[in-house]
């Protein structure tokens, strides 16, 4: 039977621009949507397609949730039409979808959810922010009127534990952040200048030492794939990995241990400003005694001598 999941997306900040859809999430609500995803797992209601209206918070609180169930965020796709929403182009969406679909989530905005929900089951409930209801008929969804439907279950994501299941599948412990978060991967970009050597360091998030990319391993992405990434996002570089993996080590955040895998890439272009996303980090080419005394920890510092001896050999 088909089901359908009504996401009504977290709690967010006030209007700061003149475009309402530019308000972003708060802490809370992006902990909410993440909550939300690792529930929807837990009682096998993961969507097979997933439709997010264009509002920053929307979108945003489709990511959280799309990643905290382990899936690719490439599952979204922007509907327009839930922005700002009525209750008549989300019954089209509904009806629009395909039947080898078994499951549908559409995360959007109220009154359009809460007007969904009573149309199809005849129950007023509220739909709370970072909220998700399940809605199941036993009809194709062509066939999704009035009074088809029934709620199976109505879930709050401010209601569920504060902490995460570790790993997601048959877990072992819980830790303060979605299993995904614990499994990372960096770059260290470089180029070879009149027969030397050069790494490109960033500033770090706070600005206060160097740091070369690194971030979390997306679900549905390589260690390698996510690396490049980071190194597009964070430094503006782009290039080619050669050979394999450098190594890995590990450091603790949110109190457990997190594996880094490091690659090599070699630089093939820097990005401007304009079209590099995080720009205000800053870069700087350094030399390979320059790269070792700026950065750490130790395990990466000796890294560099193992991708000096790769270059030379």
């Amino acid at each position: 039977m088909p089901e359908l999941v009504l996401v009504r997306h977290g709690k967010a900040g006030p209007r700061k621009h003149a475009d309402d859809r530019a308000r972003s999430l708060k802490t809370r609500g992006k902990r909410d949507l993440q909550r939300l995803g690792v529930w929807l797992v837990q009682h096998n209601y993961q969507p097979q397609r997933i439709l997010a209206s264009p509002a920053e918070r929307a979108l945003s609180s489709a990511q959280k949730c799309c990643k905290a169930m382990g899936l690719t965020t490439r599952h979204i796709q922007i509907e327009r039409s839930l922005y700002p929403g009525a209750c008549d182009t989300l019954m089209a969406c509904i009806r629009s979808c395909p039947d080898d679909v078994g499951r549908l989530m559409l995360v959007g905005h109220n009154p359009a959810l809460e007007d969904v929900l009573a149309r199809l089951t005849g129950d007023h409930a509220e739909i709370r922010t970072g909220s998700a209801a399940i809605i199941r008929s036993e009809q194709p969804w062509s066939q999704w009127h009035g009074d088809c439907a029934q709620l199976i279950q109505l879930q709050r994501g401010r209601d569920l534990p504060e902490t995460f299941p570790y790993p997601l599948s048959q877990p072992t412990e819980h830790r303060t952040r979605p299993a995904y978060y614990y499994r990372q991967s960096s770059v260290i970009p470089y180029r070879v200048k009149n027969g030397q050597l050069n790494i490109l360091v960033i500033g770090s998030s706070s600005g206060k030492h160097s740091v070369v990319p690194k971030g979390i391993v997306e679900p549905g992405l390589s260690a390698l794939e996510s690396a490049l990434h980071e190194a597009q996002e964070e430094a503006g570089a782009l290039g080619q990995v050669h050979g394999p993996a450098l190594g890995t080590y590990v450091y603790r955040k949110w109190d457990a241990p997190i594996r880094v895998e490091v690659f090599a890439m070699q630089v093939s272009k820097l990005m401007d400003s304009a079209h590099w996303e995080e720009s205000q980090r800053g870069r700087q080419w350094l030399s390979l005694a320059q790269a070792q005394a700026q950065l750490g920890p130790p395990e990466l510092v000796a890294m560099l001598d193992t991708l000096a001896e790769r270059i030379s050999a």
